[in-house]
């Protein structure tokens, strides 16, 4: 039977027509007439291939017997061959060994580099963890009493011995823990080194019945073949010997079943449906991909998302400074905010440099630039923050680095200072300190200096350009930063320093990075977080807002730094109501 095929036109669809009808008249008029002749030689064709095929498949069983007997092959599913259910064994237990050395690796890492004061947070051992939840009650205990009792009275020196004695046995527990796990994680670098002989002993094996299984298995295929194909020549024998015998009656059983009928549309391309499959396939796959994006954004973007996540208010928004900073157009209406602001010649200040690329210290440079109206929004939001008066001292801190801590501290501390008030400026990162290199101050009198006993309070507390300034840079890096911070000197210097300024801030590294922003955050009045939206990821606020929690730090609310405020943002709609209300409202 053969299929006939034509393309066509609209132009020619007429003549298509025609020529299949006149072919399908033509090849029944010659199959008949030439019938017997066709068949015949056909015939002849097909018994000498099936002869052909007869000795090619004789010969394909020989070899495969004798094949399979010389090789004592055995037919077997995977999971009835014991070389392949021995293989799937050993390598499960491997795996599992390789976890359980993994695991214990990470045990006893974590537990020889841990001491008292800093445990891991993976530590299963129950009794370490009594222990540490008791000395830690224990010093708490101390630290409330102390302000009170002061440290010779005796009760708090035997608290102190308690202390004291705790913190050896404890010390002791974790020794042994790390002695356990050391020889936990052997056993178990033992137990991975002995499977993998075993696994590679066996892979040998499996492979090398899987060679002879599969020359043999091609064997088998290729015989299999050729009799599939016998017998279809057989079938076509059987069936040709017929149509030979009927060859005289000059019959076929060719017919025309339809004759061919002039089409009124092309079949192809059909461009209404096209274009209305395209157009809702473009419309459900945008929906689609916004949603898929929006899930898949688990950063901050705003208040809301700290209100629903932490439960904590906003105490302002600091919008993004681009790097141009204040130097885009000076006559024109675009500023370095993209479109949060703008800004005219007024905005600029007399004696002021023509320039700012960064945002520390705009709030004094630029005193009626829109951005440090921003940070005196924060300091009102702080001074109305408590009732019975705002904080004295403030611990500013983030969740991650580079989150703008130091550009809050300084500009919060101007803002302060236009009200009249002492503030100072303690830089608690003692491991990057960089308030030194801001305000160009002597950098081996700081901090450290003073909690290591080599400098007084009074040299190392400096004044800077700022009136009503003054700063306690970092000093040298010490070694030990933590500690320090954790003395009863720094304490003592908390509580000194509210007496001889109205506002004490404090720049501390973030929470997640290392402790000493923990540390001083306990002993601050208050704390500020500081989180960028559209880069701060959810789990890591959170978890930092939550280990605050766990020292008891007063949290005030959160900054939002280097907001990227675009046209319909909601930001956007606030800043410019606020400023169309106050500028044409004639107050300027």
């Amino acid at each position: 039977t053969k299929i006939l095929k034509v393309n066509y036109t609209s132009k020619h669809k007429l003549l298509a027509t025609d020529i299949v009808n006149t072919w399908a008249d033509e090849f029944i008029s010659f199959s008949i007439e030439k019938r017997y002749e066709t068949t015949q030689q056909a015939s002849d064709f097909l018994s000498e291939q099936i002869g052909q095929l007869r000795e090619d498949l004789a010969a394909k069983e020989r070899e495969l017997q004798r094949y399979g007997k010389e090789k004592e092959i055995v037919y077997m599913s995977d999971q009835e061959n014991a070389a392949l259910v021995k293989f799937g064994e050993l390598d499960r237990a491997y795996t599992q060994a390789q976890i359980e050395r993994v695991r214990a690796w990470a045990n006893y890492d974590a537990l020889r580099n841990s001491s008292v004061d800093s445990l891991p947070r993976t530590v299963e051992n129950r009794i370490i963890q009594d222990l540490e939840e008791q000395y830690t009650n224990m010093k708490n205990q101390y630290r409330e009493q102390r302000k009170e009792l002061g440290p010779d009275h005796p009760r708090m020196i035997g608290l102190q011995e308690k202390i004291d004695s705790m913190k050896e046995e404890l010390q002791g527990e974790i020794d042994r823990a790390v002695e356990l796990a050391r020889t936990e994680y052997n056993e178990a670098n033992n137990r991975e080194r002995s499977l993998k002989r075993l696994l590679d002993e066996q892979r040998d094996e499996v492979a090398r019945i899987s060679s002879d299984a599969i020359l043999y298995n091609s064997i088998k295929i290729e015989a299999e073949n050729i009799q599939s194909h016998l017998d279809s020549l057989l079938k076509m024998q059987t069936e040709t010997q017929v149509s030979a015998r009927l060859g005289g009656l000059k019959t076929s059983n060719i017919s025309v079943v339809d004759r061919a009928k002039v089409p009124k549309d092309p079949v192809s391309p059909k461009k209404k449906l096209n274009l209305v499959l395209a157009l809702l396939m473009g419309l459900f796959g945008g929906v689609g991909l916004c949603f898929v994006f929006e899930y898949l954004d688990n950063t901050v973007k705003g208040p809301e998302d700290v209100e629903r996540l932490t439960g904590l208010a906003s105490l302002g928004v600091i919008p993004y400074l681009s790097p141009e900073g204040t130097k885009k157009r000076r006559y024109g209406r675009r500023s370095g905010y993209d479109d949060s602001y703008t800004y005219d010649e007024d905005y600029q200040d007399e004696g002021n440099p023509a320039e700012k690329k960064d945002i520390e210290l705009i709030n004094f440079l630029y005193p009626k630039f829109p951005i440090a109206e921003d940070y005196r929004t924060i300091r009102t939001s702080i001074m109305l923050s408590h009732p019975d008066g705002p904080p004295k001292n403030i611990a500013v801190t983030s969740a991650l680095p580079a989150e703008g801590k130091t550009a809050t501290v300084v500009n919060m501390a101007v803002a302060f200072s236009q009200l009249g008030k002492r503030v100072l400026i303690v830089d608690a990162d003692l491991r990057k300190p960089r308030l030194e290199k801001l305000f160009r101050v002597q950098t081996h009198k700081g901090l450290s200096s003073y909690l290591t006993g080599k400098f007084a309070i009074d040299d190392v507390i400096q004044k800077t350009i700022v009136e009503n300034v003054w700063i306690l840079p970092g000093g040298l890096i010490p070694p030990n930063p933590a500690e320090l911070l954790d003395s009863n000197k720094m304490k003592v210097l908390v509580e000194g320093l509210e007496k001889g300024f109205d506002v004490v801030l404090f720049d501390t590294p973030p929470i997640l990075s290392v402790v000493d922003s923990l540390i001083i955050s306990s002993q601050a009045e208050s704390v500020i977080v500081v989180v960028q939206p559209e880069k701060t990821t959810k789990k890591p606020f959170v978890r930092a807002v939550e280990m605050l929690g766990h020292t008891n730090a007063k949290i005030l609310g959160v900054v939002f730094n280097q907001a990227k405020i675009r046209k319909g943002h909601y930001y956007m709609d606030y800043y410019s109501y606020y400023r169309r209300d106050y500028f044409e409202g004639g107050d300027r």
